[in-house]
Parts: structure tokens; C-alpha cells; sequence
């Protein structure tokens, strides 16, 4: 009797097992149970980003992104999918995900086509949608909480399959950004050459530095630097004459984030914005240069070095090993 219980219980665990293991097996792309096959989006749980920089020489725009979609079966013949833009959608992604994104103004960021085609006998889009925004568009863009555009399946011309109910959509963040430092700047983004009349200039105030030491950058030799007092500081440098400034370097292992805004007559600034270190250009081994996207009229120039307070060397990089000016 307790050998034929043993045996009842071994199989009731192992078809649990078994049902188990077949749901488990499921796809990620709709709910167990459904008797018809899905059509979804590529990486759907993936939001894409784009952007827009308003900078002093003209708009950058960095907001083409390309679509896909694929089906959970092969079919016999080939599959148009209907693809679109649906703003009603954009209130219910913030209240789920906290976020207080705004709808695109109707036309200002475009699909370029309606469908897409699935060959038979296969599981992929043979193409894809791209997302563009035109640049008759540009100017309309300036909510700086970015602009949510989601795309959505709207259907197919298939009746073996339906849209997805949880991978039909495709969401685009397309960010609102305004400022003069070019990110992930190239070799080739760099104009102009490096000033050599540092001699010249004078540091006219500090905080975290000693203004009167800002020449130690230049007196020769490995220990030419200048000392931090804390790990953060701001400093103003005049070069006695108006430079067309396309960029400018520090030195020091532990940076952080520089920030920038240059005068005419340091009265009147411009804020040139902020850069993490990451995404400086790496002029050499010990120094990140912030690289314009355009030439910066001033003769004043104030940055803002700020040291990463992780590293765990912190405290023996506390100084500027360089600081250098390019222009044309």
C-alpha cells in the first residue's frame, strides 16, 4: 500500500513537472492560452532615444531610429503588418512608469512608411520603419521633458494572426537638448588649433583653487599642476583678447564633469553647458578635451571641474595636471 501511495505521489509530481516546464517554455510575447499566432515588435520592451541640440551654430540631430517586426509562426504567404503613431498612449505610459513625458505636436516626427512585409516562410520583417523628425520640425520642439512618440501595431492583412497585446507597441523618447559641447566628439570634430599664449592670460578668480598659481600649469616638468582645495572649483580665466574658441582640455585622473560658460566682458555669460568625463574626447592619457560644435566668440572663460568622489585615489589627484584652449 505505501509503495502504490509512493508511486501515486512520484507521478502527480511528475506531471506537475511536466505542465510546469511547457508553460514555463511559453514565449515572453503574449499571455498563456491564446489559440491564434502574434505579430510584435522587435526588442519591444526597449525604449528607444533620440535627440535634438539646439546649439549656437544650428541645430544636431540625432533622432532616426529603425523598427522591426516578427510573427511567433511561419505562414504560407506573406504578411503585411500596419504600423503607426498613437499619442493617446502617451498619459497611461507616465502613470504606469512615473514619468511626465508630452505627446509630439501632430506631424513633427514622422514614420516613413505604414507596413511592413513578413515573406512567407519566414519570422522577420524583410524591412523596417524608420522614425525621422524633420528639420521644418526642429524649431516646434522645446518642451525640454522630452517628447514620448509610441508606434503601434495596428493590425495585419493575415487572419492567422493579431497584433500582440503586450509587444505590440514601440516606444521613441525623443530628448530636447541646448547646448555648445559636442558628446562622443571624434578627432575630426575638433577645429582650429591650441592657443600657445597662456603666458599671457591671468586667472581673475577662483573657488577651490589659488588664483594666484594657475601659471604652475605651465612652469615645465612632471610636478607642473595646479592644486585643488577641494573637489570641486570653478575658475575664470581672461585671455586678454578675444579668441574664436572652439574648445578646451583639462588634465586630471579622477575628473568627473567639467561645465563651461564664456564672456566678452564677464559681465555677460553664456552657459555652454556640462559634459560628463565619459564623454569627452581623450586628447592624450591624462587629459579630456570639450569639444564645441561650433566657433565661441570670448574673452573670458569660466570652467567647473568636478572630481569623482568614488575613485579611490582621489586624494593624490587632487590638481589639474593641464588646461589648454583651442581656436580658430
Amino acid at each position: 500500500m505505501k509503495i502504490k501511495n509512493i508511486l501515486m505521489f512520484c507521478g502527480a509530481i511528475l506531471l506537475t513537472s511536466v505542465i510546469l516546464v511547457s508553460c514555463g517554455s511559453d514565449d515572453n510575447y503574449d499571455f498563456p492560452g491564446i489559440d491564434h499566432e502574434r505579430v510584435y515588435f522587435d526588442k519591444s520592451n526597449i525604449l528607444a532615444v533620440g535627440s535634438i541640440t539646439k546649439t549656437p551654430v544650428g541645430y544636431i540631430a540625432d533622432a532616426s531610429k529603425k523598427f522591426s517586426v516578427k510573427s511567433t509562426a511561419l505562414f504560407t504567404t506573406s504578411t503585411h503588418v500596419n504600423v503607426a503613431i498613437d499619442e493617446s498612449l502617451v498619459a497611461s505610459y507616465n502613470k504606469a512608469n512615473g514619468t511626465s513625458y508630452v505627446a509630439a505636436p501632430e506631424g513633427t516626427v514622422v514614420l516613413d512608411k505604414s507596413a511592413l512585409t513578413i515573406l512567407a516562410d519566414t519570422l522577420s520583417s524583410e524591412d523596417s520603419v524608420t522614425i525621422t523628425v524633420p528639420e521644418s520640425s526642429f524649431d516646434k520642439l522645446i518642451d525640454k521633458a522630452g517628447y514620448l512618440v509610441p508606434i503601434v501595431i495596428t493590425g495585419s492583412d493575415n487572419k492567422e494572426c493579431k497584433a500582440s497585446t503586450n509587444a505590440g507597441i514601440r516606444y521613441f523618447l525623443l530628448k530636447i537638448e541646448e547646448g555648445c559641447i559636442r558628446k562622443k566628439a571624434l578627432n575630426s570634430d575638433i577645429k582650429g588649433t591650441e592657443l600657445s599664449d597662456h603666458d599671457k592670460w591671468k586667472c581673475i578668480s577662483a573657488t577651490g583653487f589659488n588664483a594666484d598659481e594657475f601659471q604652475n600649469l605651465y612652469s615645465g616638468g612632471w610636478d607642473a599642476q595646479w592644486n585643488m582645495s577641494a573637489k570641486k572649483g570653478t575658475f575664470v580665466i581672461d585671455m586678454q583678447e578675444t579668441k574664436k574658441v572652439t574648445g578646451f582640455y583639462v588634465g586630471n585622473y579622477a575628473l568627473k564633469s567639467v561645465s563651461c560658460q564664456i564672456s566678452s566682458d564677464n559681465v555677460k555669460w553664456t552657459d555652454c553647458g556640462s559634459i560628463d568625463a565619459a564623454d569627452m574626447y581623450a586628447k592624450d592619457w591624462s587629459s579630456k578635451m570639450a569639444v564645441f560644435y561650433g566657433a565661441m566668440p570670448c574673452r573670458y572663460i569660466k570652467i567647473t571641474v568636478g572630481l569623482d568622489e568614488t575613485n579611490q585615489w582621489i586624494e593624490y589627484y587632487m590638481n589639474l595636471s593641464s588646461f589648454g584652449v583651442y581656436a580658430e
